[in-house]
């Protein structure tokens, strides 16, 4: 009388699922559950899209049939049927990295019991929990650009929804204050992957443009100057602009005293 049912969670359109039977399964019984669940007393068959939202249990018995040497007995599983699932996501700077965290919405599922997969704006699989961090993002994607799409799917036993998001930054926090390019890998250049960045001008304490770059932004500066000399250690002052329209100026310190 042992069976079970391919998910212990359904959606409302999910349509109809059968029964799977354990070895040895003893037929000529019946199914039953309480009101709301509309399910097949002959088969175990169970009409989701039918039935009404909310936990059941679906039991099988087998009466005594003593001319066909059947004994009585009693099986049963339990399932649960969501209206929908729905899912938000959240943007955040936690620590100086920027992070996207999917959570349910109107607390439409259990969040702990669901998987995630997210993907970026080319179907590719970038991770696979609740939270993509989108500066670990940029560090593996220096090519990367905003504004950024990702995706996220959320899959719960037979339930599962995507939403999408856009996104104008990759990474965030304080831009770096000084660098310290002696080739060790360390701090060696300014490294703004992920900010956006378009245009950079640096100058010199005397306001003499000292180098430039328009592009895609990431790392390409490490203390040079336009000519790909390397500039003394001192403080040089920049401005920038973003992919998303918006700039910024401040100063930052070349330490070539190591």
């Amino acid at each position: 009388t042992d069976f079970s049912y391919e998910n212990d969670i359904y959606c409302s359109e999910n349509g109809s699922v059968l029964p799977i039977l354990a070895t040895g399964f003893t037929q000529g019984g019946q199914f039953s559950s309480s009101a709301g669940l509309v399910i097949n007393a002959t088969t175990g068959e169970i009409d989701v899209n039918a039935s009404t939202s909310g936990d059941y249990t679906i039991t099988y018995t087998v009466s005594n049939d003593a001319t066909n040497c059947v004994l009585a007995g009693q099986g049963s599983t339990s399932i649960s049927i969501l209206s929908s699932i729905a899912v938000s996501i959240e943007e955040d700077c936690v620590d100086g990295e920027s992070t996207l965290t999917a959570s349910p919405l109107n607390n439409s599922f259990d969040a702990s019991n669901a998987t995630y997969t997210w993907f970026d704006a080319n179907n590719n699989e970038v991770g696979s929990e609740a939270t993509l961090n989108l500066t670990d993002y940029a560090n593996a994607n220096p090519n990367a650009v905003t504004p950024a799409t990702f995706k996220v799917e959320v899959v719960l036993g037979g339930c599962s929804t995507m939403t999408t998001i856009v996104v104008n930054r990759l990474s965030c926090g304080a831009i770096p204050r000084g660098i310290s390019p002696n080739g060790d890998g360390k701090n060696d250049a300014l490294d703004l992957t992920g900010y956006g960045v378009v245009t950079i001008e640096i100058f010199n304490r005397y306001g003499t443009k000292v180098f430039a770059y328009k592009g895609n932004y990431t790392n390409q500066w490490h203390g040079q100057s336009k000519n790909g000399e390397d500039l003394p250690s001192a403080t040089y002052f920049y401005t920038l602009q973003k992919q998303d329209g918006s700039s910024a100026t401040g100063w930052i310190y070349i330490n070539r005293e190591y």
